[in-house]
Protein backbone atom coordinates (compact mmCIF):
# COMPACT_ATOMS: atom_id res chain seq x y z
CA UNK A 1 0.00 0.00 0.00
CA UNK A 2 1.07 3.42 -1.11
CA UNK A 3 0.65 5.38 2.62
CA UNK A 4 0.54 8.89 1.04
CA UNK A 5 -2.97 10.62 2.29
CA UNK A 6 -4.26 7.37 3.43
CA UNK A 7 -6.15 7.52 6.39
CA UNK A 8 -4.73 5.46 9.26
CA UNK A 9 -6.92 5.12 12.58
CA UNK A 10 -4.42 3.71 15.62
CA UNK A 11 -5.78 3.91 19.26
CA UNK A 12 -3.45 4.52 21.96
CA UNK A 13 -1.18 6.30 19.68
CA UNK A 14 -0.35 9.15 21.91
CA UNK A 15 2.00 6.69 23.65
CA UNK A 16 4.61 4.78 23.42
CA UNK A 17 4.60 2.04 20.36
CA UNK A 18 1.62 4.31 19.39
CA UNK A 19 2.91 7.44 19.26
CA UNK A 20 6.29 6.51 17.57
CA UNK A 21 3.41 4.77 14.89
CA UNK A 22 1.92 8.14 14.63
CA UNK A 23 4.61 10.20 14.21
CA UNK A 24 6.38 7.55 11.17
CA UNK A 25 3.01 7.62 9.34
CA UNK A 26 2.92 11.19 9.39
CA UNK A 27 6.28 11.46 8.26
CA UNK A 28 5.68 9.05 5.71
CA UNK A 29 2.38 11.36 4.53
CA UNK A 30 -0.22 9.31 5.97
CA UNK A 31 -3.04 11.23 7.89
CA UNK A 32 -3.74 9.65 11.04
CA UNK A 33 -7.05 10.11 13.27
CA UNK A 34 -5.49 9.23 17.14
CA UNK A 35 -8.01 7.21 19.46
CA UNK A 36 -6.29 7.71 22.89
CA UNK A 37 -7.17 7.51 26.41
CA UNK A 38 -5.71 10.75 27.50
CA UNK A 39 -3.95 13.44 25.55
CA UNK A 40 -0.75 13.75 26.98
CA UNK A 41 0.74 17.62 27.58
CA UNK A 42 4.05 16.93 25.97
CA UNK A 43 6.04 18.90 23.12
CA UNK A 44 5.95 15.65 20.84
CA UNK A 45 1.82 15.26 20.97
CA UNK A 46 1.52 19.34 21.04
CA UNK A 47 3.88 19.24 17.31
CA UNK A 48 1.31 16.70 16.50
CA UNK A 49 -1.66 18.74 16.98
CA UNK A 50 -0.26 21.52 15.11
CA UNK A 51 -0.71 19.42 12.32
CA UNK A 52 -4.17 19.83 10.02
CA UNK A 53 -3.70 15.82 8.73
CA UNK A 54 -3.96 14.53 11.98
CA UNK A 55 -7.09 14.42 14.34
CA UNK A 56 -7.33 13.57 18.00
CA UNK A 57 -9.93 11.67 19.78
CA UNK A 58 -9.98 11.47 23.64
CA UNK A 59 -11.59 8.68 24.97
CA UNK A 60 -11.91 4.93 26.37
CA UNK A 61 -12.28 2.20 23.79
CA UNK A 62 -14.34 0.19 25.91
CA UNK A 63 -16.58 3.32 25.01
CA UNK A 64 -18.74 1.98 22.27
CA UNK A 65 -20.66 5.50 21.53
CA UNK A 66 -17.84 7.36 21.58
CA UNK A 67 -15.21 5.04 19.19
CA UNK A 68 -18.37 5.33 17.07
CA UNK A 69 -18.69 8.44 17.27
CA UNK A 70 -14.84 9.02 16.88
CA UNK A 71 -14.96 6.63 13.12
CA UNK A 72 -17.88 8.88 12.19
CA UNK A 73 -15.70 12.24 12.38
CA UNK A 74 -12.73 10.53 10.87
CA UNK A 75 -14.70 9.89 7.55
CA UNK A 76 -16.64 12.86 7.79
CA UNK A 77 -13.33 14.97 7.87
CA UNK A 78 -10.60 12.50 6.46
CA UNK A 79 -12.46 11.09 3.90
CA UNK A 80 -11.74 7.02 4.26
CA UNK A 81 -10.68 4.95 6.93
CA UNK A 82 -8.02 3.04 5.01
CA UNK A 83 -5.83 1.65 7.80
CA UNK A 84 -6.83 0.44 11.63
CA UNK A 85 -4.29 0.06 13.88
CA UNK A 86 -5.33 -1.49 17.03
CA UNK A 87 -2.73 -0.56 19.52
CA UNK A 88 -4.06 0.30 22.88
CA UNK A 89 -3.81 -2.44 25.57
CA UNK A 90 -2.83 -2.65 29.63
CA UNK A 91 -0.93 -4.98 31.60
CA UNK A 92 -0.61 -6.28 34.76
CA UNK A 93 2.18 -8.84 36.19
CA UNK A 94 1.32 -10.73 39.15
CA UNK A 95 1.31 -14.86 39.70
CA UNK A 96 -1.79 -15.76 37.93
CA UNK A 97 -3.26 -17.30 41.71
CA UNK A 98 -2.96 -13.63 42.93
CA UNK A 99 -5.45 -12.00 40.45
CA UNK A 100 -8.90 -11.24 40.98
CA UNK A 101 -11.97 -11.08 38.73
CA UNK A 102 -11.10 -7.42 38.84
CA UNK A 103 -8.15 -8.03 37.31
CA UNK A 104 -9.75 -10.76 34.58
CA UNK A 105 -12.48 -8.10 33.73
CA UNK A 106 -9.56 -5.14 33.67
CA UNK A 107 -7.59 -6.70 31.20
CA UNK A 108 -10.13 -8.65 29.34
CA UNK A 109 -12.50 -5.29 28.13
CA UNK A 110 -9.60 -3.49 27.33
CA UNK A 111 -7.48 -5.74 25.41
CA UNK A 112 -9.93 -7.98 23.98
CA UNK A 113 -13.76 -5.91 24.26
CA UNK A 114 -11.81 -2.41 23.62
CA UNK A 115 -10.33 -4.44 20.40
CA UNK A 116 -13.58 -6.07 19.07
CA UNK A 117 -15.29 -2.51 19.21
CA UNK A 118 -12.99 -0.79 17.74
CA UNK A 119 -12.75 -3.34 15.06
CA UNK A 120 -16.54 -3.36 14.78
CA UNK A 121 -16.95 0.62 14.29
CA UNK A 122 -14.47 0.75 11.52
CA UNK A 123 -14.41 -2.23 9.43
CA UNK A 124 -18.40 -1.21 7.85
CA UNK A 125 -16.64 1.56 6.09
CA UNK A 126 -13.83 -0.37 4.66
CA UNK A 127 -16.48 -2.68 3.72
CA UNK A 128 -18.46 0.00 1.82
CA UNK A 129 -15.27 1.52 0.24
CA UNK A 130 -13.80 -2.43 -0.99
CA UNK A 131 -10.44 -2.10 0.72
CA UNK A 132 -8.80 -1.78 3.88
CA UNK A 133 -5.87 -3.14 5.96
CA UNK A 134 -6.62 -4.16 9.86
CA UNK A 135 -3.56 -4.39 12.14
CA UNK A 136 -3.99 -5.65 15.46
CA UNK A 137 -0.78 -5.38 17.75
CA UNK A 138 -0.49 -8.57 19.64
CA UNK A 139 2.88 -9.45 21.79
CA UNK A 140 5.36 -12.09 21.86
CA UNK A 141 3.70 -13.05 25.09
CA UNK A 142 0.95 -13.82 22.78
CA UNK A 143 3.44 -16.38 20.63
CA UNK A 144 4.62 -18.03 23.89
CA UNK A 145 3.38 -16.97 27.44
CA UNK A 146 4.83 -15.01 30.22
CA UNK A 147 5.39 -16.08 33.47
CA UNK A 148 3.61 -13.99 36.07
CA UNK A 149 1.99 -12.17 32.79
CA UNK A 150 -0.53 -14.83 32.19
CA UNK A 151 -3.94 -12.51 31.35
CA UNK A 152 -1.98 -10.25 29.22
CA UNK A 153 -1.02 -13.37 27.30
CA UNK A 154 -4.09 -14.82 27.27
CA UNK A 155 -5.41 -11.70 25.30
CA UNK A 156 -2.82 -11.30 23.18
CA UNK A 157 -2.90 -15.05 22.35
CA UNK A 158 -6.29 -14.20 21.36
CA UNK A 159 -5.68 -11.35 19.14
CA UNK A 160 -3.61 -13.48 17.32
CA UNK A 161 -6.70 -16.08 17.15
CA UNK A 162 -8.59 -13.43 16.00
CA UNK A 163 -6.56 -11.44 13.13
CA UNK A 164 -6.31 -15.19 12.04
CA UNK A 165 -10.20 -15.48 11.76
CA UNK A 166 -11.30 -12.23 10.68
CA UNK A 167 -8.90 -11.88 8.00
CA UNK A 168 -10.46 -15.19 6.54
CA UNK A 169 -14.44 -13.50 7.27
CA UNK A 170 -13.16 -9.92 5.51
CA UNK A 171 -10.50 -10.80 2.34
CA UNK A 172 -13.35 -11.20 -0.06
CA UNK A 173 -14.10 -7.74 0.14
CA UNK A 174 -10.47 -6.86 -0.50
CA UNK A 175 -9.38 -5.99 3.47
CA UNK A 176 -6.40 -7.61 4.57
CA UNK A 177 -6.04 -8.78 8.82
CA UNK A 178 -2.60 -9.81 10.60
CA UNK A 179 -1.12 -9.08 13.86
CA UNK A 180 2.36 -7.68 14.66
CA UNK A 181 3.84 -8.97 17.67
CA UNK A 182 7.31 -6.74 19.40
CA UNK A 183 8.49 -7.58 22.60
CA UNK A 184 9.93 -5.86 25.29
CA UNK A 185 9.42 -2.50 24.42
CA UNK A 186 10.83 0.79 25.93
CA UNK A 187 7.64 1.73 27.18
CA UNK A 188 5.79 2.91 30.39
CA UNK A 189 4.04 -0.25 30.48
CA UNK A 190 6.84 -2.60 30.07
CA UNK A 191 9.09 -0.02 32.80
CA UNK A 192 6.15 -0.87 35.47
CA UNK A 193 5.89 -4.37 34.58
CA UNK A 194 9.95 -5.22 34.29
CA UNK A 195 11.49 -2.21 36.16
CA UNK A 196 14.38 -3.96 36.48
CA UNK A 197 15.11 -5.54 32.87
CA UNK A 198 16.67 -4.26 29.88
CA UNK A 199 14.11 -3.36 27.01
CA UNK A 200 15.02 -5.32 23.70
CA UNK A 201 13.56 -3.00 21.08
CA UNK A 202 12.84 0.35 20.98
CA UNK A 203 8.81 2.17 20.23
CA UNK A 204 10.62 3.37 17.42
CA UNK A 205 12.18 0.24 15.70
CA UNK A 206 8.39 -1.37 16.51
CA UNK A 207 6.64 1.86 14.91
CA UNK A 208 9.14 0.94 11.74
CA UNK A 209 8.13 -2.80 11.37
CA UNK A 210 4.47 -1.60 11.46
CA UNK A 211 5.26 1.00 8.56
CA UNK A 212 6.93 -1.29 6.66
CA UNK A 213 3.97 -4.03 6.92
CA UNK A 214 1.58 -1.42 5.75
CA UNK A 215 3.67 -0.69 2.86
CA UNK A 216 4.22 -4.17 1.94
CA UNK A 217 8.00 -4.15 2.71
CA UNK A 218 7.35 -6.50 5.45
CA UNK A 219 4.97 -9.52 5.38
CA UNK A 220 3.35 -11.46 7.85
CA UNK A 221 4.20 -15.49 7.90
CA UNK A 222 1.34 -17.82 7.01
CA UNK A 223 0.02 -17.27 10.59
CA UNK A 224 -0.73 -14.00 9.65
CA UNK A 225 1.90 -12.46 12.44
CA UNK A 226 4.52 -9.98 11.82
CA UNK A 227 7.30 -11.06 14.68
CA UNK A 228 9.08 -7.88 15.34
CA UNK A 229 12.13 -10.18 16.38
CA UNK A 230 12.60 -11.02 13.15
CA UNK A 231 12.99 -7.33 11.54
CA UNK A 232 13.74 -4.86 14.19
CA UNK A 233 17.03 -3.25 13.41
Amino acid sequence: MDIKNKVVFITGGATGIGLATTQRLVAGGARVAVYTRAIPQTPNVAALKENPSILFFEGDIREENAVNAAAQKTKETLGSLDVLINNAAIAQRKPFIETTPEDWDAVVDVNIKGTLGVTRAILPFMRDQKSGLIINIASGAGLYGIENLSLYSLTKAAIINFSQSLADEVRGDNIAVFSIAPGGADTEMFRACFPDKPALQTPQQIADVIFKSITGDITPDDRLVVDVFRHAH
